[in-house]
């Protein structure tokens, strides 16, 4: 058993009723799983089949003629990623279980999915896919061509230090962005800020003026009541006067002389006595009253201009009532608020100077810590650039050179640092630099994806490759490299590899033909496991010379498997 990362892998693949085939049942094994078959054996059928089960774009021309559907079933051994996701999508598996996905494609066109048996859309698993696998063929779009992903790749390759001074760079520049933000909303509001400032202040010096007091309001409204009838009161009390002081009727002068002639026989008993008190507190009460009565006379003003100061006195309040509250406190609270609000855009001068300066020590901090981090992807760039070229090298491919490129970005320091990172190659003698993706194509691009691949194993997220037929056009010596280096890159991570060479077949974990045959007159393909050592010696002597039976490719093909066995050991 190979050693390699245990996290994440894909445990087997039923292919049913899909191009060419029938049926079919493949159990994957965790190191080098090689497809082999003759031309037309529908090889990278399955393939296509696993990027069906991703989420691939398809119709319904990928259903085998006869069927009513095809079906892709795949049992995937999650890695902490596609695990996490899982859990946050819904599809959380059991503790130790895999993640079952199935996807199925009507012969009427419509598709359907489930992942732990739970309905899915094809972006989710293209998500999925996109965590657990690597897609490198002549003619895919790994996403080692694209340069969006280079810095993400160099990063990963920098390892720690390089990740901890990323971190750094996004909080400073989120710093950054947050002051640089207020600063801005401050700058730019300037005549607005004015205008409220004008406001507040207008607000606060109005109420301020009105000078109110608790309970003012009541107050005014009695006052207005007794002013509007100040003559009427004014009669009405003294009358009330004049009959309490009135000499022959008046009851503060009878209840006196009442008082006087009980108070001449209260020593005649307790009731007679308390009938002498009655009448004296009687005639201090109705005096008590009469004085009362004279005050409130006095204070009745009969003077119309005393009223309209009142009324005015209230219209103002009015006015006040309207626009700041209903009472008294609510209006002093809303005047409290506004000279707040005042205080606060007074002080708009003093926070633009003390962010200017928080703008200032920020952009120090960031492009120290962005410097910092373009040292470590330059060093980190040329540690990855002399591993490439050495596996370019043990490709066959001696003329190639191959560069990660850091340069500084043209819109300044991002989130991501200062730098943009691009992979540039040359992959003949005498030819220039290009960035990967135009420096090749075909069998070229291809192994340079693979030479990356191996350089980046340790620290690439992937935890499943498949290589698609990348070893087109090559042969002898270079054949054997590729198949040591692919052997290489399957003892860190699976590998899925489609291949017509024996050179490659040879390092095989797991190795599965893919066969035609005849099946009520339709061409069928199907998978057969080679699971032992005659089986897989007639297999090798098949790919190296087309004659599984002859005693010389047999021959061969023996050499090779115990070639490729001292390698091993």
């Amino acid at each position: 058993m190979p050693a390699r990362r245990a996290d994440g892998s894909l445990r087997t693949l039923t292919v049913e009723g899909f191009g060419l085939i029938d049926r079919t049942t493949v159990d994957l094994g965790p190191g080098l799983n090689v497809f082999t078959g003759e031309t037309g054996s529908g090889k990278s059928m399955v393939i296509d089949a696993i990027g069906f089960a991703f989420g691939a774009r398809a119709g319904a021309d990928v259903v085998r003629a006869g069927s009513d559907k095809a079906t892709v079933h795949v049992e995937v051994e999650p890695n902490d990623a596609a695990r996490h996701w899982a859990e946050e999508n819904g599809f959380a598996a059991d503790e130790g279980e895999p993640l079952v996905i199935a996807r199925e494609m009507q012969a009427q066109g419509r598709s359907s999915a489930r992942i732990n048996g739970r309905p899915a859309t094809a972006a989710q698993l293209r998500e999925l896919g996109d965590i657990l696998l690597d897609v490198v063929g002549q003619h895919e779009h790994t996403r080692l061509v694209r340069p969006a992903l280079h810095r993400e790749a160099l990063d990963a390759f920098a390892g720690d230090p390089a990740a901890k001074a990323l971190e750094t760079v996004r909080s400073l520049y989120a710093d950054r962005a947050e002051v640089v933000s207020r600063l801005t909303t401050l700058r730019t509001s300037a005549a607005e800020a004015d205008r409220t400032l004008a406001d507040a202040r207008y607000a606060a010096d109005e109420i301020g003026a009105a000078r109110l007091r608790p309970g003012e309001i009541e107050e005014l409204h009695e006052r207005r009541t007794i002013l509007a009838n100040a003559a009427k009161i004014g009669n009405a009390l003294r009358a009330a006067i004049a009959a309490l002081d009135d000499a022959d009727i008046g009851a503060v002068v009878t209840l006196g002389r009442a008082a006087v002639a009980l108070d001449g026989i209260s020593s005649f008993g307790p009731k007679v006595r308390e009938l002498s008190e009655a009448a004296k507190g009687a005639q201090g009460a109705t005096s008590d009253l009469q004085n009362a009565i004279a005050a409130a006379a006095d204070e009745v003003d009969d003077d119309p201009s005393a009223l309209d100061a009142l009324e005015d006195r209230l219209a103002l309040i009015e006015r006040l009532q309207k626009k700041y509250g209903r009472t008294v406190e609510e209006i002093v609270a809303a005047a409290e608020r506004f000279a707040e609000t005042a205080r606060g855009i007074e002080g708009r001068d003093e926070e633009i100077v003390a962010l200017e300066r928080s703008v200032a020590d920020v952009e120090r901090n960031l492009q120290s810590a962005a410097a910092m981090l373009t040292k470590l992807r330059v060093a980190a760039a040329k540690s990855l650039s002399a591993r490439v070229g050495d596996e370019l090298a043990s490709l066959d491919m001696r003329g190639a050179t191959f560069r990660c490129a850091v340069d500084p970005k043209t819109d300044g320091i991002g989130p991501d640092g200062a730098d943009a990172v691009e992979f540039y190659a040359s992959l003949n003698a005498n030819e220039p630099e290009r960035p990967i993706a135009r420096a090749a194509s075909g069998g070229e691009l291809s192994r340079l994806l693979l030479a990356l691949k191996v350089a980046l194993a340790d620290v690439d997220p992937h935890p499943i490759v498949v290589l698609d037929e990348i070893d087109a056009g090559i042969g002898g010596a270079a054949a054997r490299a590729v198949g040591a280096r692919i052997a290489a890159l399957s003892r860190r991570v699976q590998v899925l590899c489609v291949t017509h060479l024996a050179q490659i077949a040879a390092h095989a974990d797991e190795h599965i033909a893919l066969e035609k045959a005849k099946k009520r007159d339709r061409i069928t393909i199907a998978a057969r496991m080679i699971d032992n050592r005659e089986e897989l010696r007639i297999e090798i002597a098949r790919m190296l010379s087309g004659d599984e039976q002859g005693t010389e490719a047999l021959r061969h093909a023996e050499a090779l498997l115990r070639d490729v066995r001292a390698t091993r050991s």
